[in-house]
C-alpha cells in the first residue's frame, strides 16, 4: 500500500496556475503565427508582427520565470536561463529573416518554434514545477 502523496500547498497551486496561464498565452501566439503562414499568400508583414508579439510576451514570461527560479534557488536555472535566451534568439532570427525576405523555403517555421517550445516545457518547465512541488519554494 502507498502512502499517498502531501497536496501541494496553495503557493505552490498558484505558482503552477501562473505559469500555465502564461504557456496558454504563449502557445496562442505560436498558433497565431500558425495561421498566419497557412494563409495564401503568406503575409511576411503580418508574420513578422506575430513573430515580434511572440518575442515580447516570451520575455515577459521568461523575466518572470526567472525570477522565480531566481527566488527559489532553482539549481538548475542557469541551463534554463540559456534555453530561454536561445528561444528569443532563434524568435529574432526568424523575425529578421520573415521580414527581409519571406518565409524561408523549407522551412516550416510555426512547427519549429512549436517542437521547441514543447520540449521546453515538457523537459525544463515540468523539472521547475516538480522542484516547486518538493518544496522547493
Amino acid at each position: 500500500m502507498s502512502v499517498p502523496s502531501t497536496p501541494p500547498e496553495p503557493q505552490t497551486l498558484s505558482i503552477k496556475s501562473f505559469l500555465e496561464g502564461h504557456h496558454r498565452g504563449l502557445r496562442q501566439k505560436i498558433d497565431h503565427i500558425a495561421q498566419s503562414c497557412r494563409t495564401l499568400p503568406a503575409d511576411q508583414m503580418m508574420i513578422a508582427e506575430s513573430l515580434a508579439a511572440l518575442q515580447v510576451f516570451a520575455a515577459t514570461h521568461f523575466a518572470d520565470e526567472e525570477k522565480l527560479m531566481d527566488d527559489v534557488h532553482y539549481p538548475d536555472r542557469n541551463s534554463h536561463h540559456q534555453q530561454h535566451r536561445h528561444f528569443l534568439d532563434l524568435i529574432r532570427t526568424l523575425q529578421t529573416t520573415v521580414s527581409q525576405a519571406g518565409l524561408p523555403d523549407g522551412v516550416d517555421v510555426p512547427g519549429h518554434i512549436a517542437a521547441w517550445w514543447e520540449q521546453h516545457s515538457v523537459i525544463h518547465d515540468r523539472a521547475l514545477v516538480d522542484f516547486l512541488c518538493r518544496g522547493g519554494i
